[in-house]
């Protein structure tokens, strides 16, 4: 079962606060794990049973996610899966999105990979308009296929590693609606699906992190990517 592989796991996932990572850490521990969170704010309206060990954090601050990790390292925690899920929209100056989403993706890496067990999983969170669009015309999809190109990287280099590049489609965050006009949704629901982040956590840790798709890992010298939309679950080599 998915909760019995869970149980006596740790989770650390930055971004914790909202959207994406608040839902992988809501799923995660109710599965079993014991989970680790980093964000510049914790996470609103969570159960009060909930257990999550929370560490305020700037991912782009490497003084700061060195602290943290010393921190976690001086109470003997280790990781088996980290999430770097932490990142900023468009809507934001380029410059900011890139140091955010593909400069703290490597600080965050950085920091923690020390506190890695053996056959670690670490999942990077890009995003499928790297397919689908230009990088050169968004610092959006340029900053994501820069952490799916670091990745890649991650996993040539560290076979002792299993590096998981997650490439969603629509999910329903404060991220994804932005400034959107409801028309503009609606007309993406209609198309696509948009996926709660609580969904996505769910598909996420019962099917994607399942030991045959984890064992299949092995067969990617670079990794592997897996298009998530409300329908599809795609892993590309």
């Amino acid at each position: 079962m998915v909760s019995e592989l869970f149980k006596s796991k740790n989770f650390l996932i930055t971004g914790v606060g909202s959207g994406i990572g608040r839902g992988l850490a809501w799923e995660a521990e109710a599965l079993g794990a014991s989970v680790y969170g980093v964000d510049l704010f914790p996470p609103q309206d969570i159960p009060t049973t909930m257990r999550l060990s929370f560490f305020h954090g700037d991912i782009t601050d490497e003084e700061r996610m060195g602290v943290i990790a010393e921190q976690l390292r001086t109470q003997s925690i280790t990781i088996d899966y980290l999430v770097l899920a932490a990142g900023i929209g468009s809507t934001h100056p380029k410059e900011k999105i890139l140091s955010v989403n593909s400069g703290g993706t490597r600080i965050s890496y950085s920091a923690f990979n020390g506190l890695l067990v053996q056959r670690a999983t670490v999942i990077f969170l890009s995003s499928d308009l790297i397919n689908l669009e230009d990088p050169a015309t968004s610092a959006y999809v340029q900053s994501k296929k820069e952490v799916s190109e670091f990745a890649q990287i991650l996993a040539r280099e560290r076979t002792d590693l299993r590096a998981l590049t997650l490439l969603p489609g629509p999910v329903d965050t404060p991220l994804f609606r932005g400034n959107k006009p409801q028309e503009v949704i609606n007309r993406i629901r209609d198309e696509h699906g948009i996926l709660s982040p609580e969904e996505f956590a769910g598909i996420i840790l019962r099917q994607v992190l399942s030991d045959q798709v984890l064992s299949d890992l092995e067969a990617y010298p670079g990794g592997s990517q897996i298009r998530i939309y409300k329908n599809i679950l795609e892993k590309l080599a």
